[in-house]
């Protein structure tokens, strides 16, 4: 007896130290494979000095025609080394630096800057200051346009004695190819070929940031900016914001970088995000959009204001082109180098005017690029007579104790659900069945989990997911393929990030009342696992076999990772997506977030937000960008209505936007009675049948239809026009209201055509 006590203790301290020394692999300071680190010092900084306005500003006398395209045409400035398009539909010219009659301001305008560091020092170069004015710039013509190289280097002898290597001084060189196509301006940079002395890193590249760049702004004058769903800020407008410059990251933070929270120390937001990589300004009855077509996963959206004279209002894109970070305090640093970006950029550019000159006309272009590039799918959306219902269910949530939860809809409830809505005349419903893997709402890896056992039997599930199949609804199992639970941690390769620490994040639990935990940590999945762990589940998931799966987490991160061979975002994203396809074959899929990275094979894209990241103020506006790209394309849901703050206002808000309004429920009565007011659906079923008929009789017969445009009439009276004539107009107001001869109840809406 006493030997069998002492093994056992032995073997409990022998498995204690194991996981000790796992954690402490996990927690190590140093680098991860791919990267390199090293101590510096105070970081010191230099910046082009500033050379001649000539260098930054275009004038019309020194264009040069080059080539044309449709309505476009491309002009070379032969003084700046930039470019000009000139819409011919109505004579307007967009130029890459701002043109100006009189040289007499100063402005550090550039079609491209760098950011490159060395050891402790970085330095800031550009095209004007450091390559033109040292007369080191050169151009070709090519078959549709035509392309510029700019040598740059801290001084003119530099700049024109070319690439040495191990010269020890600074040279970088940049081509720029411009070209025009089925009227489209195209603009492409092979990072590949850029030319950098032995040593130094090449940090970032803001590519044509002062495209279309203006300081006087007419009354409807607008930027258009990704954040989240899209939204315009109104340069026009007397309101007096106080900000200048603001960031959208493209696909959210990479959180192999800092967390995946978007405020600063301050709360204040410090940037939004992006789902999709496009921007735009609109001047007068004249617009431009771009899209970035390759490069994508790693740049960044900026917009800047007109503040003061010698400021722009404009909009574009920079690149971070190596995965570089700093830790530490301001004396002592340590500086991580990764993998660099050797891929191409490629920004696509398209003018409109007239009715087109818009965020709705943005859209339509958009959706036409991205279709003909293969990022969203050619399909459209089966016409039908009515929407769906659309229900996210929470099988279970997780509770402190390992793998003990909360059974919040079993099989035979939801099973009841569904039959309780059928009886109220709801006959298309789309349910995603959430938290019905092991971990729950803080999933195992997917390769391991298999669902919980206390959700029921196998004939449980037969006969829910019969019922399903026989009234065609659809049920989409959630889950997560490119995260994990902390319990699964210490036997699975997890992401790391170049100082060799596991990357994680956290999220708010929605369900912290009924489990006690008030936020949910996840761990990213090493990249080079995630196939594997995807072609288990489908192959050890035969028993519980659903129909339709709903992605929930690599809709919303997009992340480096350092933990075996190096991989970018650029890396990740060829990782990822041929695991989605693998999914989504014989099967329907659900994307949950919306990062268009991810959307090629989605029939439903759940969780849009609701809301933009930065606040809406009188001259910072929501719009529907994202919506009316999508529409026609794959059905779509805003944040669940009961989730909201105002769920009255959220429930017309998604059906101005054309999406299907959709809640999130349990079944089981736990006598939390916040958690039950919010989610126990008895409460609220009636509510909702009320608001969903109300839903389907505007929107029932558009799902396969496109919208064409979408205003604000009024202080809170907005309508959303469709390709068939139907109009839908909304009233936010307490009052009613009469639009065009039609009589707009308050807080409602309705339907005409």
């Amino acid at each position: 007896m006493a030997f069998h006590k002492r093994f056992a203790f032995l073997k409990a301290t022998a498995l204690v130290l194991a996981l000790v020394l796992l954690a402490l692999g996990f927690t190590s300071c140093g680098k991860s494979k791919g990267a390199v680190s090293a101590k510096v010092g105070e970081i010191a900084e230099t910046k082009a000095s500033f050379t001649k306005n000539e260098y930054h500003f275009s004038q019309l006398k020194n264009l040069v025609f080059v080539a044309s395209s449709g309505l476009i045409e491309l002009y070379f400035d032969s003084v700046n080394y930039s470019v000009a398009v000139r819409d011919t539909n109505n004579d307007k010219f967009w130029y890459a630096l701002p043109e100006i009659e009189e040289l007499s301001e100063n402005c550090d305008c550039a079609v491209l800057s760098v950011r490159v560091s060395k050891d402790n020092k970085i330095y800031y170069l550009n095209s004007q200051d450091n390559s033109v004015a040292f007369g080191s710039a050169s151009f070709r013509p090519t078959s549709s346009g035509i392309q510029i190289t700019y040598n740059m280097a801290l001084d003119r002898e530099t700049a024109q004695a070319g690439f040495a290597e191990n010269s020890g001084e600074l040279y970088i060189s940049v081509s720029v190819s411009v070209s025009l196509s089925d009227g489209s301006l195209g603009v492409k940079l092979n990072c590949g070929d850029i030319m950098l002395s032995d040593g130094y890193v090449l940090e970032s590249i803001e590519l044509l940031n002062y495209f279309g760049a203006y300081e006087n702004s007419g009354k409807d004058d607008y930027i258009f900016v990704p954040d989240r769903s899209g939204a315009v800020i109104k340069t026009g407008s007397e309101a007096d914001d106080e900000y200048g410059v603001r960031n959208y990251r493209v696909y959210g933070k990479d959180i192999s970088m800092g967390s995946l929270n978007n405020l600063d120390e301050n709360g204040s937001v410090e940037f939004a995000r992006a789902l999709v990589p496009a921007f735009g300004i609109k001047s007068g009855d004249n617009a431009f959009t771009g899209i970035i077509l390759s490069g994508d996963t790693v740049s960044t959206i900026s917009s800047h204001r007109y503040t003061q004279k010698g400021t722009y209002n404009r909009v574009g894109p920079s690149f971070r082109i190596t995965d570089v970070t700093y830790s530490g305090d301001e004396t002592k640093k340590t500086k991580y180098i990764g993998e660099r970006y050797t891929g191409e950029l490629n920004i696509s550019y398209r003018f409109l005017s007239g009715k087109s000159a818009g965020y709705i006309g943005f859209s339509s272009a958009c959706r036409e690029i991205l279709i003909r590039e293969g990022v969203l799918p050619s399909t459209q959306v089966e016409a039908q007579a009515h929407i769906p219902f659309a229900v996210a269910v929470q099988a279970a949530c997780a509770k402190n104790s390992t793998h003990s939860y909360k059974i919040l809809s079993d099989y035979e409830q939801t099973l009841d659900m569904l039959e309780v809505m059928k009886a109220k005349s709801i006959n298309n419903i789309t349910l995603r069945y959430c938290g019905a893997l092991d971990g729950a709402n803080s999933q195992d890896l997917i390769s391991k989990a298999g669902t919980i056992g206390a959700l029921g039997n196998k004939r449980d599930f037969s006969q829910l997911k019969q019922y399903v199949l026989t009234q065609k609804f659809d049920m989409y199992l959630d889950m997560s393929i490119v995260s994990l639970n902390k319990r699964s941690l210490f036997s699975e390769n997890i992401a790391e990030n170049m100082a060799g620490e596991a990357i994680s994040y956290n999220s708010e639990n929605g369900f912290s009342k009924i489990s006690g935990k008030e936020s949910l940590k996840a761990y990213a999945v090493a990249l080079s696992d995630v196939e594997k762990n995807v072609l288990k589940f489908l192959n050890g998931s035969k028993d519980y076999q659903f129909d339709a799966f709903c992605i929930n987490d690599a809709g919303n991160i997009l992340y480096s990772d350092y933990s075996d061979e190096a991989h970018n975002r650029s890396n990740a994203v060829n990782i990822i997506t041929p695991q989605v396809q693998m999914l989504s074959n014989n099967h329907k899929l659900m994307v949950s977030g919306g990062y268009f990275y991810i959307l090629k094979d989605a029939d439903y894209v759940s969780d849009l937000a609701e809301k933009t990241d930065y606040p809406e103020t009188e001259a910072y506006v929501q719009v529907p960008f994202v919506e009316a790209v999508l529409h026609g394309i794959m059905d779509y849901s805003l944040e669940p209505v009961n989730l909201s703050e105002d769920p009255e206002k959220a429930f017309m808000k998604a059906v101005e936007y054309g999406a299907i309004p959709s809640y999130k429920w349990y079944c089981t009565k736990t006598g939390e009675e916040s958690a039950d007011s919010v989610y126990y659906y008895e409460n609220a079923l009636d509510k909702a049948v009320e608001k969903y008929l109300l839903a389907d009789e505007a929107l029932g017969s558009l799902r396969d239809a496109k919208i064409t445009d979408h205003r604000e009439i009024r202080d809170g009276v907005y309508s959303t026009e469709y390709n068939n004539s139907t109009v839908i107009y909304f009233n936010y107001n307490d009052s009613d209201e009469t639009v065009n001869s039609v009589k707009v109840g308050a807080k409602s809406f309705i339907r005409v055509g």
